[in-house]
């Protein structure tokens, strides 16, 4: 099944506050989708593969 970004479903909308966090699993096939609204803004990122703990992707501070 292809979803397209613009027609996918969201199953979950968070608004994080400059300086927040959020943290939840987000499973195969899902699509994450980061949002600025206001723009200008950047986002720190660390992802953990939670059946395999060596398999990790840290993206400091991306633009």
């Amino acid at each position: 099944m292809t979803h397209s970004l613009h027609t996918a479903t969201a199953i979950r909308e968070e608004t994080v506050p400059g300086g927040g966090h959020a943290s939840f699993i987000l499973k195969r096939g899902q699509i994450l989708r980061l949002t600025d609204i206001e723009g200008g803004a950047n986002v720190s990122m660390m992802m953990l593969n939670a059946h395999e703990k060596s398999e990790r992707l840290n993206l400091p501070d991306t633009l």
